[in-house]
């Protein structure tokens, strides 16, 4: 889900972008006194609705809110087909280097997703869509979009994700596509070797792949990943939520699936509607497990992202529910409930927690 966090990057740039050109020598690390670095994904809030400087405003109220939280990650993502729709044909460079430098400008550890699949769909330039993700085509046509975004990624990038929530793709019918894609990440690992040491490099997979049958096919997709990147989000088969104490049991069964190797939580989020079985104080409650959980994982969670600050707009639900193609009101009811915060900008009990609970953190 993260792609959508692209959508409201630009105005915030524009006020807090900029910055030296020159990368750092190493992207932000996590204070070994905490468990991790705490992100929050800054969506402002849309109702009433806004155009304009009163809009900028906005965008900056939520940087402002997640900073004053506590909150000193950033989690941004992009789409390939969006940076590159056609081969060769490259957009949105010039926000790409404003996201990098306004992180960098505000010693943000950034985790950072070029999504070549998300969720349920590839999203490679015009032309590539039947092309096997081991093709030469298809890695170098990568590997020349990655030319064009390494100035802006170096000494800024300290997490790469290649991919969003993949298993799901895979899972729809695809299965015989993963050896393909698994050389198509080893291509780009291999490339990114000595361009951009200092970012560990994954792929998103959902907590559900993790914990599910088909868990041996993505421990061998990440055999040779640097860190291991999932999202969060407990919810039946029906999209209706399962406890909030849920988070108690997950986390720990996700960090025993893999021992060696660092898990980035890039999404973690709970919905808030009585629609899917949820309410105010349930999401609370999990907000409250899940740094209880983080606490006590003794660093093998160096960044955990929330998702979300405040709740998507109702044009933009409507959107996600025609891109995800899922005809289902509790589907609808978990995508326009996720935030902390609502969206006429008032609290959440899920907000005050998390204040509580980051507080705690410093």
């Amino acid at each position: 889900m993260g792609w959508t966090l692209t959508l409201i990057a630009t105005l915030l740039l524009l006020a807090c972008g900029g910055g030296s050109s020159d990368p750092a020598s190493e992207a932000p690390q996590p204070p070994q006194s905490q468990p991790g670095v705490l992100s929050i994904s800054a969506y402002y809030y849309t109702e009433p609705a806004v155009t304009g400087s009163d809009l900028l405003q906005r965008y900056l109220q939520a940087f402002q809110m997640v900073q004053d939280a506590g909150a000193t990650g950033q989690f941004q993502s992009y789409r390939w087909s969006e940076l590159e729709p056609i081969v060769g044909v490259y957009n949105k460079l010039s926000d790409f280097s404003s996201t990098m430098n306004s992180a960098q400008q505000n010693n943000l550890t950034q985790l950072l997703g070029l999504q070549v699949i998300n969720t349920v769909t590839r999203e490679v330039p015009a032309g590539l869509g039947a092309t096997a993700w081991d093709d030469p085509a298809m890695i170098n046509a990568f590997t020349g979009l990655l030319d064009q975004l390494l100035p802006s990624m170096q000494g800024r990038v300290t997490y790469l994700s290649i991919g969003n929530e993949v298993d799901v793709y895979f899972e729809n019918a695809r299965m015989d596509e993963l050896a393909a894609y698994k050389t198509f990440v080893s291509a780009i690992q291999t490339y990114l070797e000595n361009r951009l040491p200092q970012a560990q490099l994954g792929i998103t997979v959902t907590a559900g792949g993790w914990l599910g049958s088909n868990v041996q096919s993505w421990l061998d997709l990440t055999a040779n990943t640097d860190v291991i990147i999932t999202t969060y989000y407990p919810l039946q088969g029906d999209f209706s939520v399962q406890p909030p104490t849920a988070a108690a049991a997950d986390i720990p069964a996700l960090l025993s699936v893999v021992t060696d190797r660092p898990w980035v939580f890039q999404e973690v989020g709970y919905p808030a509607s009585t629609i899917g079985g949820s309410s105010e104080a349930m999401q609370a409650e999990f907000v409250r497990q899940v740094f209880a959980t983080w606490r006590d994982a003794n660093g093998r969670i160096p960044f955990l992202n929330w998702f979300l600050l405040h709740d998507f707009s109702t044009e933009l639900v409507d959107q996600f529910v025609g891109y995800y193609g899922v005809n289902n009101p509790n589907f609808r009811a978990y995508l326009d409930s996720l935030g902390l915060r609502n969206r006429n900008n008032t609290d959440k009990q899920a907000w005050t927690v998390l204040l509580q609970e980051a507080e705690s953190f410093r």
